[in-house]
Parts: structure tokens; sequence; C-alpha cells
């Protein structure tokens, strides 16, 4: 039988976002994020070596923007700024991406050999059907709401 993806705990994903933003982070169960057409969100794909999709990170604007600010340090105001403006910046991206990175692990036992992030979207109406595809068809999800100390929160999935 293949290996699959186990829906972590949300006291443990709490604990590693804390620890990797340095900052109390709160996370509890949220209501299933939203990714249609009008929807503003971002995407992180992890693939194995074969780039086959093994699992999919979804964050709302809110939440990638202030994963991208609190990694650094940035002052929140420029978090608060990406999201009034609707465009999260490069560096703050990048650093939003170094978040996904570090989620990754919870793909890692979802398939036998190295798994990575591949792919991402700033912008969900740029994501590939065969990736919305791999999110319909998943059941082991978990849907979450993150509040970063001194940030902000937003909307988190983690499908498998």
């Amino acid at each position: 039988m293949p290996p699959s993806f186990v829906v972590p705990d949300v006291k443990e994903i709490s604990k590693m976002l804390g620890i990797l933003l340095g900052r109390e982070v709160k996370v509890a169960k949220g209501d299933r994020i939203r990714t249609g057409a009008r929807d503003k969100y971002t995407l992180g794909v992890f693939v194995a070596e074969n780039q086959d999709i093994v699992g999919v990170c979804v964050t709302d604007f809110p939440l990638a923007s202030n994963f991208g600010a609190a990694l650094s340090l940035f002052p929140p105001h420029k978090a608060k700024k990406c999201i009034d403006e609707g465009e999260i910046e490069a560096t703050i991206w990048e650093n939003t991406l170094e978040v996904y990175n570090v989620v990754s692990r919870y793909f890692h036992d979802a398939h036998e050999g190295m798994v990575q992030l591949g792919p991402t979207w700033r912008d969900g109406e740029q994501v590939p059907v065969e990736v919305r595809k791999f999110m319909r068809a998943s059941t082991d999800r978990v849907d979450l709401i993150v509040n970063i100390n001194g940030y902000g929160h937003g909307a988190m999935a983690l499908i498998g």
C-alpha cells in the first residue's frame, strides 16, 4: 500500500509556525478555504522526484502577506500594505515561499523519496487545471485559521 498524507495535528502546526516565525502563532481548525475564480489566494505545490503532485498548501492573501512579513521581522504595516494593494511585494513573497518550504515536512511521509516545493502562484487565477483537480479530489486535508501575534490572521489549507 503506498504511503499517504497524514493530516497534522493543529497543535503541532501551531508550534512549528511559532518556532519558525519567532513569535506566538495560534492555529485552529477553520472553514474550507475559498479558491474560486474571484478569490484572492496563493498556492504552493509539493512534488515527488518524478514531479507527481503529493500535496498543496493554500493560503489566503492576508496570511501569505503576514507569513512573509513576519518571517523577516518586517513591520506589520508592510504586510498590511500588500493586503490593501492586493499585491505581495517580491521580498515578502520570497519569505512566504520559505514558509511553504518548511510546511513541506508534512508531505514527506506521503511519498517515498524526496518531496520538495514545486510550482507556486501568488495569484490563484493562474493555477493549472491539474492542480485544481488534485485539490478537489483529495479527501486528506486540514483547513485552518492562523493568527500571527502582531501581524494578523488568515486561512490556510494543507491538502494531500
